[in-house]
């Protein structure tokens, strides 16, 4: 299998740059080359004859195998879009733009934009999982290794870490082909069940310099080096990455914990993503925290509307989010003060603090880094 990588410069706007932003346990800038690699492909420098992907695009190896058996039944130029019913969320993913993260290229020239444009489409068959979230209205999300998201904004970034922590996560805590087996049977046998619940339960994987309070319940999760949960702290289906904290009596789902992130005593995190050294304290669900952000007590990061699905911006347009749900987007460095609700979709500037207590409903990109109050919905300055 031959793989060629176009090139991004990996910038991401306020949340500063892919290097520091995580996929469950890689950066988002290698997520690609990563993928390549466990998929056992090289990297060619042409694309010629190879499958190409875009830098920045989070894809299971899976994925890049099913692609490159459909393009050597098929011939020609190809691109590949996901089926289903996880390919249908995808396609809400993309936020307005191609579902198609992978394309196949034949032999022949021309620009590579326009060839990938007048390609085929080909339907990859997902071979997905249900897999049911406690959302509102109780959504039933299917996941599987099949998928691409090429990430460009902050709910591409939201909904690769999603659709990844299932697969790597289950890797991680079972491992693969003779280990697995071997896991397995060891936690259908100290759970006394086969129900997935209870499986994924025991086999919870918490590094060995890592420290679990006897009091906290970890479940389906990966706790990393030197992480800490806990007295009456809820880690579930989550990620911590090197020195993540889940502090007393706070809730995690669905989350991936970049290093050094807290969840601070009693806060809610579900289905968020935290980046390196972002910290909430409040409650957030489907909220993306970039780098060294951080969320005070008695705020609240919403993720849906009251009376229509939540839109988000892409560029000077807005666009339903995925399932018309999506919290919102802190950028690198910047700090909300407690008492300030934000409102669902709702990105914030880098470098920023944001003082409450008022709905915050319009942020305005400010004139630069400062102190600013929410009043009347905007950022003012102080």
């Amino acid at each position: 299998m031959r793989v060629f990588l176009r090139e991004w410069d990996g910038g991401f706007g306020a949340l500063g740059a892919a290097g520091d932003l995580p996929v469950v346990d890689r950066p988002l800038i290698t997520s690609a080359e990563d993928a390549a690699a466990r998929a056992g492909a090289s990297i060619v420098d042409e694309p010629v004859e190879c499958l190409v992907i875009d830098r920045g695009t989070v894809l299971g190896p899976a994925m890049l195998q099913a692609c490159a058996e459909a393009a050597e039944a098929r011939g020609g130029d190809l691109r590949f879009v996901v089926g289903g019913r996880l390919g249908e969320l995808l396609g809400e993913v993309a936020l307005g733009g191609s579902p198609s993260a992978v394309s196949w290229l034949g032999p022949g020239q021309g620009d590579l934009d326009a060839r990938i444009a007048a390609a085929d489409e080909m339907v990859i068959e997902p071979e997905e999982t249900s897999l049911a979230l406690s959302m509102p209205g109780g959504e039933e999300i299917r996941v599987s290794d099949r998928f691409g998201i090429r990430v460009r904004h902050p709910m591409q970034l939201l909904w690769a870490n999603l659709l990844s922590l299932p697969p790597r996560i289950w890797r991680q805590m079972a491992g693969e082909g003779w280990l697995a087996a071997v896991r397995l049977l060891g936690a259908v046998a100290r759970a006394g069940s086969t129900a997935p619940e209870a499986v994924s339960a025991q086999l919870t994987r918490v590094h060995p310099t890592a420290r679990v309070h006897p009091t906290a319940t970890v479940e389906a999760s990966v706790v990393g080096p030197n992480a800490v949960v806990g007295p009456g702290a809820v880690v579930r289906g989550a990620f911590l990455a090197e020195g993540a904290r889940v502090e007393a009596l706070g809730i995690c789902e669905g989350t991936t914990l970049g290093a050094g992130a807290v969840v601070q005593r009693q806060a809610l995190c579900r289905y968020c993503v935290l980046a390196p050294g972002a910290m909430l304290g409040g409650a957030a669900q489907l909220a993306v925290f970039g780098p060294d952000s951080a969320l005070k007590r008695g705020s609240y990061a919403m993720d849906q509307g009251l009376d229509r699905a939540v839109r988000v911006r892409v560029g000077q347009s807005l666009v339903r989010a995925p399932l018309g749900l999506a919290g919102p987007t802190l950028g690198r460095g910047t700090l909300v003060g407690s008492g300030v609700w934000i409102a669902p979709g709702r990105a914030l500037p880098a470098d920023i603090v944001v003082l409450g207590p008022q709905p915050l409903t319009n942020p305005a990109a400010p004139a630069g880094p400062g102190a600013y109050a929410a009043r009347d919905g905007r950022l003012d300055p102080l």
